[in-house]
């Protein structure tokens, strides 16, 4: 008898991935952890209140062939995100791309439809 491994790993099924969205806010956590990296943005509505939003991103070793370090975002900086929203409508998404407090663009996912 064969013993047969069965290798998975998870679809973006919870993401909209038919249309990218928009935050701007100030980095308030960055975790360079297994399996999937993860940044909490705090953005400002249009009422003063505060949201967070916890997008999750590659994994580190995807984000360090391209680029990323653990240093790459740290709380306080100030920065737009662009993102596949969770379909549930909660606060959070897949983390595609941002742009940095110098202006340049990083980015954290290669997406193609």
């Amino acid at each position: 008898m064969a013993l047969a491994t069965s290798f998975a790993h998870h679809a973006p099924v919870m993401y909209d991935t038919s249309r990218e969205e928009i935050v701007t806010g100030t980095v308030a956590a960055f975790e360079w952890i297994e399996p999937h990296t993860r940044v909490d943005v705090i953005v400002t509505g249009d009422d003063g209140t505060e949201v967070v939003w916890s997008l999750e991103g590659m994994t580190p070793s995807y984000l360090g062939r391209r680029g990323w370090s653990r240093d790459t975002l740290e709380p306080g900086d100030r920065i737009e995100v662009v993102f596949f929203a969770r379909k549930d409508g909660t606060n959070g998404g897949m983390f595609i791309r941002a742009t940095l407090p110098d202006g340049s663009l990083k980015v954290m996912a290669d997406v193609r439809r």
